[in-house]
């Protein structure tokens, strides 16, 4: 997968972070924009919020979307959210977030040492 193609996924998953997508990176790469780039600068807080909020249902999402990519068998996808996602939550563990987070991004945020 390219970045492209995963900025398109993410957009598809979550219509709610369009605008804040759009203005980012509309002084970088467009659509092109590096995808970790992506998780960690507009995702990332799209989460937080969801989470400070307790909006139940989003966390959800986010949980089912980080672990579709964790499963993924392609590498960018992987990594994206490993390094953009994972790292960041456990680095700045958000309780609603670990929480939900489903069977293999749960080993994986588990085996991250910080």
């Amino acid at each position: 997968m390219e970045d492209e193609l995963f900025n398109r996924k993410l957009l598809e998953k979550f219509p709610e972070i369009h605008d804040c997508f759009e203005t980012y990176v509309s002084w970088q790469d467009g659509i092109r924009t590096g995808s970790t780039l992506i998780v960690e600068d507009v995702f990332n807080p799209f989460c937080k919020e969801a989470a400070m909020n307790k909006n139940a249902e989003m966390v959800k999402r986010i949980c089912e979307f980080v672990e579709e990519c964790i499963c993924s068998n392609d590498h960018l996808e992987y990594t994206a959210i490993y390094v953009g996602f994972l790292e960041w939550l456990k680095s700045s563990p958000i309780p609603e977030l670990v929480n939900g987070l489903l069977e293999s991004s749960r080993k994986a945020y588990d085996a991250l040492i910080y």
